[in-house]
């Protein structure tokens, strides 16, 4: 699973042929996520890679992405409102036995 780490924002100004200037946004987001190797013993390590993906936005696109990443705030906002924790039972300790090697 891929775990977001940062955001940068880059503004691209593109003079079009008609003379006018057009402006696109760059996101580029920076995340992180697990990578297994062996070491020299042999030993599975379990470290975390850097990664990034960049994407060209318009403005008005921007804006679209604005309007929805609000909305799916407000959604994760009203399922945690809505969560009810159960209380998990505890496992029995009268009949535990050992178990014969």
């Amino acid at each position: 699973m891929k775990e977001f780490q940062a955001l940068a924002f880059n503004v691209i100004l593109a003079p079009q042929d008609d003379g006018r200037l057009e402006a696109i946004a760059e996101l580029v987001t920076v995340y992180t996520e697990p990578a297994y190797a062996r070491d020299e013993d042999g030993e599975m390590q379990r470290r975390r890679q850097v990664g990034q993906f960049r994407v060209l936005y318009s403005a008005q696109c921007l804006r679209h992405l604005s309007t929805r990443a609000r909305q799916y705030a407000d959604t994760l906002d009203a399922a945690l409102a809505a969560y009810t924790p159960q209380p998990v039972p505890a496992p029995p300790t009268d009949d535990w036995k050992p178990v014969a090697a």
